[in-house]
C-alpha cells in the first residue's frame, strides 16, 4: 500500500486546525488503497496552534507535529516539513481553508496516471480582485525576464513524487520555492485548476512587506536575463547620452546666442544617471544576497520540538540540547 504525506505549514491558525483536520480525514477515508500521514509544520505560532496540534497528535498517530524556534516564513517552513515527510508522494496544503479539500483526490489521480509533480493553480479567487489582478501582473513581469516558463498563480502547492523531492532536497537551495524549481528543472506536470476560497476564520499573517520579500526573491531567483538587460540598457544610455551632447554642442556652434541649455542639461544628466546607478546597484545587491545566503549554508528551519516522529529513523537531523537541524547536505 503506498503513503502518502500531507504536508500542512501553519502560523496562527488555531481556528483553522481542527475543521481542516476532520476535512482531511473525511476525505483521505475515501481513498482506502492509500496510507496517509498529516505533518504539520509550525512556525512557533503565538496563539493556541501548538496545542491543539499536540492534542491532536495524541488522539491519532498518523499527525506529526514539528514546531519550529521561530517564523522562518511559509515557504522554508513548508519545504522543512517536505523533507521531513516519509510518504511515497507528498502534498503540500496550507492551512487556512482557501483550498479545496476535493484537491487531494484530484492530485493523487493524477500522480496515478503518471504525473510525477501535480500543481494546484488558482484560476479564480473570492479574495480582493485588486490584489488576484496585482499578483497577474507580477507574474507577467518575472515571466518576462526569467529564462524558463514562470507557472502563474502557483504557490508551490500541489503533490511531489519522492524522486522529485529527492532531487530538490539535494539541491541545497537556501529557500527552496517549489513553484518555480519544478519548471526551471523541467519536470514533466500537470496542472489542476481550483477557485480559491474567502478566508472565513483568522487573517493572513502576510502583509506588505511580506509580500514584497516575496516578489523580490522570486524575480532574483528567476530573472538571469536582467543582467544582460542591464549591460543593454547601460551601453544604450551611454549612447543616447553621447549623441545628445555631441548635437547640443555642434547646434551650439552654429546658433552661439539661440539657447542656453548646458545647465539644464548637465543637472538632468547628473540626476538621470544618479537613479539609474542606485536601481542597478539595489538589483545587483538582490544578487549578491541570493550568493551570501548559498555561502552561509544556514538551515531551512532550526525545530524545538516534533511529536509522533521516529526519531531513530530521523538520520537527517542533529539533535543538541533540545534542538535539532534540518541539514539539506545529509541524505
Amino acid at each position: 500500500m503506498r503513503k502518502i504525506s500531507i504536508c500542512i505549514p501553519c502560523y496562527n491558525e488555531e481556528q483553522n486546525l481542527i475543521p481542516l483536520y476532520n476535512k482531511l480525514v473525511k476525505e483521505t477515508e475515501k481513498l482506502k488503497n492509500y496510507k496517509f500521514e498529516y505533518i504539520f509544520s509550525d512556525n512557533a505560532s503565538t496563539d493556541r496552534s501548538e496545542e491543539i496540534l499536540k492534542s491532536l497528535a495524541k488522539t491519532d498517530s498518523r499527525v506529526k507535529v514539528i514546531i519550529n524556534t521561530k517564523n522562518w516564513g511559509p515557504n522554508r517552513n513548508c519545504s522543512n516539513a517536505i523533507f521531513h515527510a516519509t510518504g511515497d508522494a507528498v502534498i503540500t496544503f496550507p492551512a487556512d481553508l482557501q483550498t479545496p479539500i476535493c484537491l487531494v483526490k484530484r492530485y493523487i489521480e493524477a500522480w496515478e496516471n503518471g504525473s510525477p509533480v501535480v500543481m494546484g493553480v488558482i484560476d479564480n479567487s473570492q479574495e480582493s480582485r485588486l490584489m488576484f489582478s496585482v499578483r497577474s501582473l507580477y507574474y507577467k513581469i518575472i515571466d518576462t525576464f526569467s529564462p524558463f516558463p514562470v507557472l502563474p498563480h502557483v504557490s508551490g502547492g500541489g503533490l511531489f513524487s519522492k524522486k522529485v523531492v529527492d532531487i530538490i532536497k539535494n539541491l541545497d537551495e537556501p529557500d527552496p520555492d517549489f513553484g518555480l524549481l519544478i519548471s526551471e528543472l523541467g519536470f514533466s506536470y500537470k496542472l489542476v485548476s481550483y477557485t480559491q476560497e474567502k478566508r472565513k476564520h483568522g487573517h493572513s499573517s502576510y502583509n506588505l512587506y511580506r509580500y514584497l520579500d516575496q516578489a523580490i526573491n522570486s524575480f532574483t531567483e528567476t530573472s538571469g536575463n536582467i543582467l544582460r538587460l542591464i549591460t543593454l540598457v547601460g551601453s544604450f544610455s551611454i549612447i543616447i547620452c553621447v549623441i545628445i551632447f555631441i548635437s547640443i554642442f555642434v547646434y551650439k556652434c552654429f546658433y552661439w546666442e539661440s539657447f542656453s541649455a548646458f545647465s539644464y542639461l548637465i543637472a538632468n544628466g547628473l540626476f538621470l544617471f544618479g537613479s539609474v546607478q542606485l536601481f542597478f546597484i539595489g538589483i545587483i545587491g538582490e544578487y549578491l544576497n541570493l550568493v551570501i545566503k548559498r555561502v552561509k549554508k544556514r538551515p531551512l528551519a532550526v525545530i524545538r520540538e516534533t511529536v509522533n516522529f521516529d526519531m531513530v529513523q530521523e538520520s537527517d537531523t542533529d539533535i543538541e540540547e533540545g534542538f535539532y537541524i534540518h541539514d539539506q547536505n545529509d541524505h
